[in-house]
């Protein structure tokens, strides 16, 4: 009888052994992968953008859509329109400013880099301004946020990437 014991409870230990090994090697495993993803620095894909060869040209383009989304023609209420659709996290606005890219300088293939977000907002109440660029923000070249002015408004600023731009960066 206790051969027969032994004999039977022995395939069990050595299967606990096995699953304890197992499960010992998968937790030293998950601590090592853990362990190198933390040491590499994760890329920023917005730093350093838009570079400096194509600045001027990226001023260029927004000087443009915030013109004419403030003025009171069909065009200008048009792109407004689009400029401040928020749906599928502000694609539009994006696709308007690449479009214009496009039109501006066709040969050039301007792109704003993964995870850029363009914003367009207006006053709540007209002819209230959000005066002040928030220069206490950390330079964030993904998000880009500019105040429209209220449609044919007659201020002393022209409408601009310059005096428009509220977020995340100092103009340039």
């Amino acid at each position: 009888m206790k051969n027969l014991h032994s004999t039977a409870v022995r395939p069990i230990k050595r299967s606990v052994a096995v699953i304890i090994t197992i499960c010992a090697g998968a937790l030293l495993m998950s601590a090592v992968i853990a362990q190198n993803t933390q040491s590499q620095p994760k890329a920023k894909p917005c730093e350093n953008w838009p570079p400096d060869v194509i600045k001027d040209k990226v001023k260029a383009a927004f000087d443009k859509v915030i013109s004419t989304a403030t003025a009171d023609t069909e065009e200008g209420r048009k792109l407004r329109a689009k400029l401040l659709d928020s749906r599928n996290c502000y694609k539009s606005p994006k696709a308007e400013m690449e479009r214009t890219f496009d039109e501006m300088f066709p040969t050039e293939k301007i792109r704003f880099p993964k995870g850029s977000l363009v914003v367009f907002y207006e006053p709540e109440k007209a002819g209230a301004r959000d005066y002040g660029f928030a220069e206490n923000y950390p330079g964030n070249h993904c998000l880009h946020i500019f105040y429209l002015d209220t449609v044919g408004s007659k201020s002393n600023a022209k409408p601009s990437f310059a005096n428009n731009l509220m977020c995340c960066y100092p103009p340039w």
